[in-house]
């Protein structure tokens, strides 16, 4: 069974900015450890990295709200009970 390209284009977004997540992470992290970190640059990855969770805790609600609302056969599923 094929899934919709709809959830599979929110999976690859959503996987695209965990990657961009980890890379942040890392720069940060890299230059924390120099020796006279520039603290715009972190106050830019802090923002970037906020922005970045807010984007994926997003993503993890739309497909959240689709898999309660569509069944494992692509029908609508049923809600209630």
């Amino acid at each position: 069974m094929q899934q919709d390209p709809f959830i599979q284009s929110t999976e690859a977004r959503l996987a695209a900015l965990r990657h961009q997540m980890r890379s942040a992470e890392r720069t940060t992290r890299l230059e924390q450890s120099r020796a006279v970190p520039d603290l715009a640059t972190l106050q830019q990855l802090a923002a970037d990295r906020r922005h970045l969770s807010e984007e994926i805790q997003r993503y993890e609600g739309i497909l959240r709200t689709l898999a309660r609302t569509v069944s494992p056969f692509g029908a609508p599923g049923r809600r209630g009970g």
